[in-house]
């Protein structure tokens, strides 16, 4: 199993996710991610296409979000580890991989920095790998939900990743 290690110009305990104190990000100068197209304003990333076509008519340069770092550099901050999946029909796997799917654009139409990195499928374990922990939190919650099981969490500070386990229920 992958154990993603953090790398510290992406996470600082004392600043957080974004790198710069509250006041310090509402002074950044508005940019915008070369990769997927968000905006960046004062901090705060969002999806602004008329916002992203003056910055560039502006001549403003762009940078890589957070999210897409976290991407190529293979640095989750959330991950949901799904156990017996095997016990599932084949129609219930299916429904599952549409929940994942579903409910990880429905995150990443609302906020840019949401992201589902990866899902890999064994043939009883699938693990869903996101840029955010609350997306990993989210979709173990709507697991639990909507398949039963159990879940488990994980979130150590000194780590920086939430890790949730769900196991399906006996048949």
């Amino acid at each position: 199993m992958h154990t993603p290690v953090r790398h510290k110009s992406l996470w600082s305990a004392k600043k957080g996710p974004r790198g710069a104190a509250k006041s310090q990000r509402e002074e950044l100068p508005p940019t915008f991610c070369l990769t997927c197209h968000a905006v960046c304003i004062r901090g705060h990333w969002e999806w602004n296409e008329a916002r992203l076509h003056r910055l560039v008519g502006e001549g403003v340069t762009g940078v890589v979000c957070p999210a897409e770092k976290k991407i190529q550099l293979d640095l989750p901050e959330g991950i949901v580890t799904l156990l017996g999946i095997a016990k599932l029909s084949l129609d219930k796997q299916e429904k599952l991989r549409e929940l994942i799917q579903r409910e990880s654009q429905s995150a990443l139409r609302q906020d840019p920095q949401d992201r589902l990195i990866r899902l890999t499928e064994k043939s009883d374990e699938w693990q869903i790998f996101t840029t955010q922990e609350h997306l990993a939190s989210k979709l173990g919650n709507m697991i639990v939900r909507q398949f039963a099981g159990t879940i488990n969490r994980d979130q150590r500070p000194e780590h920086n990743v939430v890790r949730i386990v769900w196991i399906a229920p006996s048949l």
